[in-house]
């Protein structure tokens, strides 16, 4: 198990845990985690499946990875340690380098577990800060938010499971352009309000991955989602 060290668990979490291990014996068992602010519940919640307690299938665990945010924590997941055996990646240098490092761990596990159980519980809870990384874009933390590092590992992570089809190519080309039009906009909103506009329409993005805007019309992409990220390809 993960804890971020000003993250908590709930009472009798691990009690919970260790009696849905000992009874399904899963490989990954995941459960779900509250966000709380300034001591507060927000009301959000991270790695909800739903209401009911059971078996998912690993290769939709694997599709989720490939395709959004949602699966992204170690912190409310349990492994069986086994998994980790034979990974020699250095994961020492990403949290300086990239704001996924949690999902480019996760990649690992996830392709050597055959079961993974899923329960309903609210047993972690998150502490959001509004110092810290995930709160805290500028021009010289865009390039973090961008990502590339954390989908050039999701690639070799495909070719690794045999996600080779196109279809599991426009997926992450897809993934890839929403988290662009997210940053773009959100640096553009940042940058507005602290008078740097210019330095904003100067700003290098020299990270792009031009593979993906080739998707840019993707029949996965909403009709809002391609006006916005049309309108940001004319000022790159």
């Amino acid at each position: 198990m993960f804890l971020d060290d000003d993250d908590r668990l709930e009472q009798d979490c691990l009690l919970s845990l260790s009696r849905v291990i000992a009874e399904k014996s899963p490989d990954i068992l995941i459960y779900v985690g509250k966000v709380y602010r300034n001591g507060a519940d927000t009301g959000k919640r991270f790695g909800k499946l739903g209401e009911s307690a059971g078996y998912i299938d690993p290769g939709s665990l694997r599709d989720s990875l490939i395709s959004s945010h949602d699966m992204n924590s170690l912190c409310n997941k349990a492994f069986r340690t086994e998994l980790f055996d034979g990974d020699d990646s250095d994961y020492s240098c990403l949290p300086a380098r990239t704001v996924g490092e949690d999902k480019i761990q996760l990649l690992h596990p996830v392709c050597m577990a055959s079961s993974i159980y899923y329960m309903p519980d609210e047993l972690y809870i998150y502490n959001s800060r509004d110092d810290s990384t995930i709160h805290s874009i500028d021009l010289d933390t865009a390039e973090r938010f961008l990502n590339n590092e954390m989908f050039s590992y999701l690639r070799r992570f495909m070719q690794y499971n045999g996600m080779t089809e196109p279809h599991y190519m426009e997926t992450v080309c897809v993934y890839y352009l929403r988290n662009f039009i997210a940053v773009y906009y959100r640096l553009r909103k940042y940058c507005r309000a602290h008078g740097k506009m210019k330095e904003f329409r100067s700003y290098e993005w020299k990270t792009l991955d031009r593979e993906a805007f080739r998707y840019s019309l993707s029949r996965l992409l909403s009709a809002k989602e391609k006006i916005k990220l049309s309108a940001a390809r004319l000022h790159l």
